[in-house]
């Protein structure tokens, strides 16, 4: 079971809308929205906590009943469900969710300008190869930020987040085939990408069998 949800957050601008749904997410994710100054950062954070209560209500459960606790490296899990995992990621004004019965990891980006010299300084040498082997500008900005959500992803999934640093490990893309070569973790893990959202590239990465499940907008959550 596999569930991918995102949502556009902007309406968590209004001062109303945002007080409304901060109000009914659990004391954990207040604890997240608090610690960000941004108000910016605070509409990508609660935006997270609606969209993982979405997915926890479609399975009966209640996001403010839930027992959050965190990992060795700071992962959150639910100590009440320890067989359901899930991971949430946020860019621009994208929040994304991803729900599932075995360890997961997502992220989403949006594909701006970059400069490669950090792909060079903190991707695996094969990647940075792969990018900068590409002539076309807008194909180099959009595989790195490709091999960054594959990435991200998958430093999710272990749990080990950013303690793996990101050269210790190499993404390598062949069509739709998507593997990871890495000497720290146990397990089998692959990879899905998503490219629906226009400028923005989303990834998951699982331990265990990929399924292709549609990437679903929530937007609608935020209609009051």
């Amino acid at each position: 079971m596999i569930r991918l949800m995102y949502m556009n957050v902007t309406p968590l601008s209004d001062e109303n809308t945002f007080n409304f749904f901060y109000k009914n997410v659990s004391k954990y994710r207040q604890e997240k929205i608090n610690t960000f100054k941004q108000r910016k950062d605070k509409n990508l954070s609660l935006g997270a906590g609606i969209l993982l209560g979405s997915a926890l209500k479609d399975l009966g459960l209640i996001e403010k009943n839930m027992l959050y606790k965190e990992g060795k490296y700071g992962k959150p899990y639910f100590e009440n469900e320890p067989n359901l995992y899930f991971s949430v990621s946020h860019s621009d004004n994208k929040a994304l969710v991803a729900i599932s019965d075995t360890e997961i990891g997502c992220d989403i980006e949006r594909i701006d300008n970059i400069d490669l010299s950090i792909a060079k300084r903190f991707f695996h040498t094969d990647e940075y190869n792969n990018i900068v082997g590409l002539h076309n500008t807008a194909e180099q900005q959009r595989q790195f930020f490709s091999f960054w959500t594959l990435k991200e992803s998958f430093i999710k999934a272990t749990g080990f987040g950013l303690k793996l640093p990101l050269d210790r490990f190499c993404i390598s893309i062949d069509g739709e085939n998507i593997s990871v070569s890495c000497c720290d973790t146990d397990g089998i893990y692959n990879f899905a990408e998503y490219s629906d959202i226009p400028d923005f590239c989303v990834a998951y990465c699982i331990n265990g069998t990929v399924q292709k499940t549609n990437l679903e907008c929530k937007n609608d959550l935020l209609l009051l």
